[in-house]
């Protein structure tokens, strides 16, 4: 199921409350939006800029729904601090430490070299015998590419999000953004390999097939690593 998907350890009440929490962002895919928030908004957003004569597709709409939004986020944040008695203009930070760079984790070299193995695909599929079946391969494709740079992405806060978690001494503030985050790329990376089969198994692609079995094989290797990196399945135990 792409989009929204609820992890084993989230309620169904968080989940439907805050299904945007644990989305791939394929929200054209997903069931799940009439209920969205953040998809809701996005279109209204969207409406409000066609309706202007303005494109929201354009690098200014972005920068501008950046920037929107980080104004709300300093504004949430500000309500919380008055509620919790917190001075933001007295508020020492002095132990911050920036997050470790991606390719100081070993996990996240994986996935970023498995994501440009997967790079490589539309070339090798340019040129297909015209006995293919062009739509199997265009959603095969569209599947790989969407989780090509989401996994890459997600890993990364997966491994800085595990380490704040680790620094944590109060469990109750315990977020499991780590394990959703790692959640999400594991789904992504079963749809990967869904994928790959599917294209491995159509006969005029047959050139491509120990390829295409090879990927496949090394995207569920690394969706086991990180059930285990991250106690995925021990967390659906509980």
């Amino acid at each position: 199921m792409f989009g929204a998907n609820r992890p084993p350890w989230i309620s169904k009440k968080d989940f439907y409350r805050t299904p945007f929490n644990y989305c791939d962002r394929w929200c054209e895919r997903c069931q799940l939006t009439d209920i969205c928030r953040v998809f809701q908004d996005e279109q209204k957003s969207r409406a409000k800029w066609i309706k202007q004569g303005k494109n929201p597709d354009s690098w200014e709409y972005v920068f501008a729904t950046v920037k929107e939004n980080l104004e709300k986020t300093m504004k949430l944040i500000e309500k919380g601090a008055k509620k919790w008695g917190i001075d933001l203009n007295d508020f020492d930070d002095s132990d911050y430490q920036p997050p470790q760079e991606p390719q100081e984790f070993p996990l996240y070299n994986l996935a970023d070299k498995f994501s440009k193995k997967l790079g490589k695909l539309p070339k090798d599929l340019r040129v297909v015998p015209i006995e293919a079946d062009e739509k199997l391969i265009l959603e095969s494709m569209e599947i790989i590419s969407h989780y090509q740079s989401l996994i890459r992405a997600k890993i990364y806060r997966a491994l800085t999000s595990k380490l704040e978690d680790e620094k944590e001494k109060d469990p109750e503030l315990r977020t499991f953004d780590a394990e959703t985050s790692a959640f999400i790329v594991v789904n992504g990376l079963m749809s990967i390999s869904e994928a790959l089969a599917n294209l491995a198994k159509h006969k005029p692609l047959r050139p491509l097939k120990n390829r295409m079995v090879r990927l496949g094989k090394i995207s569920l290797d690394l969706a086991k690593i990180i059930n285990s990196e991250f106690n995925l399945d021990e967390d659906e135990e509980n």
